[in-house]
């Protein structure tokens, strides 16, 4: 592998990752206003959230991989990884909580196995040729 290749594909995961943060505030946003006018019970703002950081990381796997990339693998379970781990260290920087070790891991197990998927069926995707007018 060249460096430049490296880099490339390093700049590409950190796009996916800033596309996929970009979603969460976007979402977040959203649920800010559904909690004000809904009173939705906390088991449903779990699994809202749980969905808002699922449709993130296949969002940012997708900016990073494209439909027919290289390495959606390795692509997508960095992009999986890196957002959560940015995620809980935010989480702990602003509320001053620190987070059970064990949730944390599990997360980081999903973040990266769905990452990971979603990348590689990315990967396997043929793209889209455009016709020419």
């Amino acid at each position: 592998m060249k460096k430049d290749e490296g880099i490339s594909r390093v700049m590409k995961a950190l796009r996916g990752v800033l596309a996929a943060s970009a979603a969460t505030v976007t979402g977040m946003a959203i649920f800010a206003l559904i909690v004000i006018y809904l009173c939705p019970e906390p088991k449903t703002l779990t699994i809202m959230n749980q969905a808002l950081k699922a449709a993130s990381i296949i969002l940012g796997t997708v900016v990073a991989v494209g439909v027919g990339g290289e390495k959606g693998l390795i692509t997508g379970a960095v992009v999986g990884v890196l957002y959560i781990l940015i995620g809980y260290a935010l989480y702990c920087l602003t509320s001053g909580i620190g987070t059970d070790a064990a949730v944390f891991f599990a997360e980081e197990a999903a973040g990266a196995a769905l990452g990971a998927l979603s990348g590689t069926a990315l990967a396997n995707m043929k793209p889209i040729r455009r016709r020419r007018a």
